[in-house]
């Protein structure tokens, strides 16, 4: 491809995995359009291809293969990027590929410097096109990365392996970043990181004075405890965001001060996704979590006692190593304990380099499939019975999409439901606006979620 100072460059950032990937693509494609480069939601023709690649299963690798391969094939002349968490064990079949450009996860952030660098743009070309729009034109409820790194070494993960150093982001940036987003008139943010129960945590190992002596930033004279709560209530005192949402965390790192602040703030979000993986305290002891069932327990009950309404969803793997029938109803029976409100099943998967690929007693992938089916099945229906439990009922909607000729509009509740708007009028046309939230009546339930009219 050749280079030209004056020319508007189009790139395409396709994203695989994690909300961490996704958030930092945003970066990188807010600084990109901040320099005057076309966002292109199609890599057929753009100029700068960007892969952000997941690697935490077989599939997954094999999905950024193909996907590798096709780029290549339909759009030969665009300067293919590949980052992410699949370039770190993936180098043969990288440089066998040819790849343009490759960069680690440390280095991700380098990648608006070097694209801008490489094609000789202007550095006022932001003018032309301009990156303020990015955020409403991509996401409606921002995804905001606040930590990287996870050394839990679960024995089936191989995110510790790719993403294993702890950095957290500076407070100062975060509060920066969520008011650049409330300025923009969305109103729900989502903290991610590959493990946000653990932000602040290498300021403590390394014995680093943080924040900032000389900082006048932080109201807080003692910064002994820099964590994950200290972190939500400087973004509730210093920003007005109305919704705070946080993305997956550890139960064994939800503290009294983060349900306090859930219970008091009545802006974060009254949902948490808290993995439990497995409800036999034999299975949780094979795949190294922190935690077994009967403490998982108590910190759901001091949570529903502080915030009875609190949505509960979560994650389960089925057909780990050695699990025998009794284990795997024993999940069964927790999930009906626990009343989450939705859960995502995963069929264990074998990943290459794990404790868990050379564990003995695999279980047959006939089992794995039958149990994961069964309890699907299961799942799915204690999902549709929460959700008919809201009918009649008002939720807090952040409207993601609107489409004001069809009279219709969608977003998703504080619950964490999908819930699909009947625009009745004029006025709730004209009110109506992407990434704001509004109060919704349920008047109705869907193949995918409610459905509701806007209250005045």
């Amino acid at each position: 491809m050749k280079a030209s100072a004056d020319k508007i460059y189009k790139f395409s950032i396709t994203t695989l995995g994690c909300k961490t990937n996704q958030s930092e693509s945003d970066e990188i494609a807010y600084r990109l359009t901040e320099a005057g480069m076309l966002y292109d939601g199609e890599y057929l023709d753009a100029d700068v291809v960007i892969i952000n690649t997941c690697t935490v299963t077989m599939a997954s690798d094999s999905k950024v293969r193909q996907l590798i391969r096709r780029v290549k094939k339909k759009n030969p002349e665009a300067l293919l990027i590949v980052t992410g968490c699949y370039v770190v064990l993936n180098e043969d079949f990288l440089e066998k590929e040819n790849i343009g450009k490759i960069f680690t996860n440390e280095k991700k952030k380098d990648i608006p410097d070097f694209v801008i660098g490489r094609l000789g743009i202007k550095r006022d070309a932001g003018k032309v096109c301009g990156g303020d729009n990015f955020f409403s034109q991509i996401h409606t409820r921002q995804l905001i990365k606040i930590q990287d790194g996870c050394r839990q070494k679960c024995s089936y993960c191989i995110v510790p392996f790719v993403r294993s150093r702890y950095v957290s982001e500076n407070p100062e940036k975060i509060i920066r970043e969520i008011n650049l987003v409330s300025g923009k008139g969305l109103e729900e943010i989502v903290l991610t990181g590959t493990h946000i129960g653990k932000y602040g945590i290498e300021t403590v190992q390394n014995g680093k004075k943080y924040p900032p002596a000389n900082s006048d930033f932080y109201d807080k004279e003692d910064t002994d405890v820099f964590d994950l709560g200290y972190l939500l209530k400087l973004i509730l005192e210093k920003t007005d965001i109305r919704r705070i949402r946080l993305s997956s965390i550890e139960i064994n790192e939800i503290s009294d001060e983060i349900i306090d602040l859930i219970a008091g703030s009545g802006r974060i979000a009254r949902h948490l996704h808290i993995p439990l993986q497995s409800g036999s305290d034999r299975i949780l002891k094979l795949m190294k979590r922190p935690y077994n069932i009967d403490f998982f327990a108590k910190k759901l009950v001091k949570i529903k006692k502080a915030v009875p309404e609190t949505a509960l969803t979560t994650d389960i793997i089925v057909g780990f190593p050695d699990e025998s029938e009794e284990d795997f109803y024993k999940t069964v029976n927790s999930i009906e304990k626990f009343l989450f409100s939705k859960v995502h099943v995963f069929r264990f998967s074998p990943r290459s380099g794990t404790v868990a690929e050379g564990m003995e007693k695999q279980i047959p992938d006939s089992i794995r499939y039958y149990r994961a089916l069964l309890l699907r099945n299961y799942c799915d229906s204690v999902r549709k019975k929460y959700i008919k439990s809201f009918l009649n009922k008002k939720v807090s909607v952040s409207v993601e999409k609107a489409d004001k000729e069809k009279m219709t509009a969608s977003g998703m509740s504080e619950e964490y439901i999908k819930v699909a708007i009947a625009l009745k009028s004029g006025k709730d046309k004209d009110v109506i606006i992407q990434g704001r939230i509004y109060e919704v009546l349920v008047t109705g339930v869907s193949d995918t979620g409610l459905t509701g009219e806007l209250l005045n």
